[in-house]
């Protein structure tokens, strides 16, 4: 929600240019103007229902009416026409040198895309917007989240951590919730509402509780797995020395004298006689 922050301001103070005294100088008929002023409004109470609901998120839920009139004052903008052939639109994009009336319905339009709000809620067939009816899915999980933070708040001791009360009273809970949204957000695409919801349900679990049991076994089986190939190298260099057969090569001696063999003679044997006493 950081990267919004920036922007948001920047949007807010640009309000000013849309309901300064001086634009009724500009913009002649009465109807384009309190037009103008309706979609200034609008624009300010979304923005304003945005920042109050950035954390937790909760944009899409608490801030679709305010989101729903912006378009339906734009629209209404885009189609009027002050006299024939005049539309409100050219009258107005034409005289707002800063363009903060398309900018800042611009602005309000990619957060709301940003956010995937549309995915939280019916379609509205006829025009394609989303209406103020959320989606079963929706609806299931905020239900599954009621359960389990009553759940929490039931048993939970501050103090504690692990609280193993709650790890064991709530656990069910717990994973009904996460088994709803892991099995539907590989084939639909949730709002960031349900998804800050569920990444703050799990952080609670894990973190604040200290029961993190639906963890540690994908953890624990990736740590012997990666013991177990770290391992095997050694083992099997281990069995290679204690297990193979070594091989002992016989030394044969070489006798100087062949003399046998190759047909030569052997060397006389000499007598040293002792010298002669004189």
């Amino acid at each position: 929600m950081a990267f919004w922050t920036p922007s948001i301001l920047l949007f807010v103070c640009c309000l000013p240019f849309l309901t300064a005294d001086d634009i009724d100088g500009f913009v002649q008929d009465d109807t384009c103007m309190n037009m103008l002023k309706d979609f200034a409004n609008s624009s300010a109470a979304f923005t304003f229902c945005a920042v109050s609901h950035a954390r937790p998120i909760l944009i899409c839920q608490e801030c679709v009416s305010s989101y729903l009139e912006v378009v339906e004052v734009y629209d209404d903008i885009t189609k009027l026409e002050s006299t024939a052939g005049h539309k409100c639109e050219s009258e107005l994009v034409n005289l707002d040198r800063l363009q903060v009336f398309n900018q800042g319905y611009n602005y309000i339009k990619t957060l709301w895309k940003n956010a995937l709000c549309d995915n939280c809620f019916i379609k509205d067939r006829a025009t394609g917007n989303p209406t103020i009816q959320l989606t079963d899915l929706v609806v299931e999980i905020l239900n599954a989240s009621t359960v389990y933070g009553e759940c929490v708040k039931k048993y939970r001791n501050a103090t504690a951590k692990p609280d193993l009360l709650v790890c064991e009273k709530c656990i069910d809970s717990y994973k009904n919730i996460n088994d709803i949204y892991v099995k539907n957000k590989g084939s639909v695409e949730l709002c960031m509402d349900v998804v800050d919801l569920m990444n703050n349900t799990r952080n609670e679990w894990s973190d604040d509780i200290g029961c993190c049991k639906d963890r540690r076994k994908p953890e624990m089986t990736l740590i012997l797995t990666a013991t177990g190939v770290g391992v095997l190298p050694f083992i099997f260099y281990l069995l290679t020395y204690f297990l193979t057969t070594k091989k002992v090569h016989a030394v044969i001696e070489r006798k100087r004298w062949n003399g046998a063999s190759n047909g030569a003679s052997k060397s006389p044997d000499i007598q040293v006689s002792p010298p002669e006493n004189t």
